[in-house]
């Protein structure tokens, strides 16, 4: 019985594991739907932008009792999304492609 051959281990920055193509409808309506709280950006891979935006929400709701930073918090927030929604219908750079460079289908 023949022993089964060693292999070299694939070179640095090879990605072993097989990643699915996003979709970019799929994407665009988790922006306009839910891109207040960010679940395009966690669709996508892109987990420090997506930690971003809820936790700004959360940290506004918790100086409420001050009512002029949730009030200019959410304005941005707000606007953020108004911006992600065009950057991904338009298929802006940064939007046309996953946190792995794979572009969206």
């Amino acid at each position: 019985m023949a022993q089964p051959q060693w292999t070299a281990p694939p070179a640095p920055g090879y990605v072993l594991a097989w990643v699915e193509q996003k979709s970019w409808v799929a994407t665009l309506l988790l922006v306009i739907f839910l891109g207040l709280i960010a679940m395009h950006d966690f669709y996508l891979g892109n987990f420090k932008r997506g930690i971003l935006r809820p936790l700004l929400a959360v940290l506004a709701s918790l100086l409420m009792w001050t009512l002029i930073v949730p009030a200019i918090v959410y304005t941005g927030l707000v606007i953020w999304w108004i911006v992600d929604i065009f950057l991904v219908a338009t298929k802006s750079s940064g939007y046309d492609r996953d946190a792995y460079g794979i572009p969206l289908i």
